[in-house]
């Protein structure tokens, strides 16, 4: 018998069954003698949980204690005992929208009635200074029969914290499905509300849809579609939804935080409107989507007057579809739009046939080497994968730079092979070989066939040796079918930065702000 089920957790719960055991963490079915109540136990080492999610669970637990909500289930109790830490939450009778979803999507008055509860829960939470951090199926409880009325929000900030200071990469792809962005740590953006709301776009996606929003079947690959795909259109896939639900969802599925709705509460108020119109008879709303979502900043939106750059870039991304690519520099103020116009670059160049892969360098007292070219490795094993003739012809085309490559790039092992060390001599010669070898990988990601396009974000944070790289425009092979696309911030890089030796420019001139503490005008 598990050890768990003899045992009496803080004095007044008794775990009676075992649901599941996954990710180091056990839940049990459980009873709580005070109250005489049916509760979920989840049971974990406590040397698998950090002691800052130890600090943060156990504040939430109080948050949350006192919440009464019938669409979000809050922490009764976090302990620890015996080496373990244990989280207590009551038990909620019915299945998990996972679980309903086998059986095909929902109608649309059902996903919004689900998803009207979800917002509600974050909202709650939210309020509190409370994330989720794992919005999934899995962790809503919906009614086992019709009607689907009404749906509850579980597991706030359990599902992950066993595992809580580990990688997105080492999560299930069930899991990888709905992370946002900046969780997986792709954007360089604090996790916040805007993170949870993603995941429930996600979520609303697949119910109506029946699938989520990207299909990759590897983590590699899902995050490479967060980070550089649009989720496609309901009514592209023949959903027949209104046109109001479809754009409230891709707002929700955005992939710059800042451009998706800044808050449950207006989520919720844009719903509420789409509902009432529906049941008014009004068979496509017309709505403003956001026009009470509270922001801090009146702007434009991001991408309003970019075409001549992205234009630029699509003209340069046609010269290395001839054999004539190399590196290109887009650089801004702050917030200028370089990142809108690298996702809008990339969904161009994807529709025209490229392998598309993206990079960017992170702000960190001692820079990583290579830092910007770990996502683009990362794409690179992940499409690979998908295309087993890719991982071919970059073997063929790095030739004799392998070994070099894998030594300053370890990740290039999954497509190159295990390489002998190599020993690149003095300093100055080593770093010539790397770069050198850097250069041909590259290269070799482009072909007549088709062209490759590398983005690298937030390059003012490369390492040493990342910005010679990206200067060295001279040593670029004469016939490339690789475009590099650098981007960086105006401000922090003086004249006599390498990055200003990356190729052609394109500048983008600032945005025009004013600053108001209340209501956004802007519309979707």
């Amino acid at each position: 018998m598990n050890a768990a089920l003899e045992h009496l957790f803080a004095g007044r719960f008794r775990a009676t069954g075992m649901i599941k055991r996954g990710l180091g963490v056990e839940t049990f079915l459980g009873t709580d003698l005070a109250e005489a109540r049916e509760v979920v136990i989840k049971l974990a080492s406590a040397g698998d949980v950090s002691a800052s999610a130890q600090q943060r669970l156990e504040h939430e637990a109080g948050v949350l204690r006192e919440v009464r909500s019938p669409w979000l289930t809050p922490l009764l109790h976090f302990g620890r005992e015996n080496g373990l830490v244990f989280f207590v939450t009551p038990f909620v009778s019915g299945i998990t929208l996972e679980e309903r979803l086998r059986s095909g999507p929902l109608s649309l008055d059902q996903a919004l009635a689900v998803a009207r509860c979800v917002f509600l829960a974050l909202e709650e939470a939210h309020e509190r200074g409370v994330l989720h951090r794992d919005v999934k199926p899995s962790n809503v409880i919906v009614a086992e029969r019709s009607p689907m009325d009404g749906a509850t929000l579980i597991d706030f900030g359990l599902a992950r914290s066993a595992r809580l200071e580990g990688s997105i990469r080492d999560q299930p792809v069930g899991t990888a499905r709905y992370v946002s962005p900046e969780q997986a740590g792709l954007l360089r953006h604090d996790v916040g509300p805007r993170s949870d709301l993603y995941s429930a776009g996600a979520m609303l996606f697949e119910c109506l849809a029946g699938r989520p929003p990207f299909l990759g079947e590897t983590v590699p690959l899902l995050l490479r579609q967060h980070l550089t795909e649009r989720p496609p259109e309901l009514r592209a896939l023949g959903v027949s939804v209104p046109r109001a639900v479809d754009e409230l969802i891709q707002r929700l599925l955005r992939k710059d935080p800042r451009e998706r709705y800044q808050s449950a509460q207006a989520v919720l108020t844009d719903l509420e409107a789409i509902g009432a119109a529906l049941h008014g008879g009004m068979a496509e709303p017309e709505l403003v989507l956001g026009l009470h979502d509270r922001r801090s900043v009146i702007s434009e939106p991001a991408f309003v007057g970019r075409q001549k750059e992205l234009d630029a870039l699509g003209a340069a991304f046609e010269r290395a579809r001839r054999g004539s690519g190399g590196l290109v520099a887009v650089e801004s103020e702050s917030g200028g739009g370089k990142s809108r116009l690298l996702d809008e670059f990339a969904l161009e160049a994807a529709r025209r046939g490229a392998l598309v892969l993206r990079g960017q360098s992170l702000d960190q007292v001692t820079p990583r080497p290579l830092e910007a070219l770990a996502g683009v490795m990362a794409g690179l094993v992940a499409s690979a994968g998908e295309e087993p003739g890719l991982g071919a012809a970059v073997r063929e085309r790095v030739g004799e730079f392998a070994a070099a490559a894998v030594t300053a790039l370890p990740d290039l092992s999954q497509i190159l092979g295990e390489q002998p060390a190599v020993e690149l001599g003095p300093e100055v010669h080593g770093q010539a070989r790397s770069l050198a070898a850097l250069i041909a990988v590259l290269d070799a990601l482009g072909s007549q066939m088709r062209p490759a396009v590398i983005l690298l974000d937030d390059c003012q944070w490369a390492d040493e040796l990342t910005a010679k790289l990206l200067a060295e425009r001279d040593r670029w092979p004469a016939n490339s079918h690789t475009l590099v696309v650098v981007a960086f911030r105006s401000e922090e890089v003086g004249p006599a930065h390498p990055l200003r030796a990356a190729g052609a420019s394109q500048r983008l001139a600032p945005w025009r702000r004013r600053f108001s503490k209340g209501w956004s005008r802007q519309g979707p």
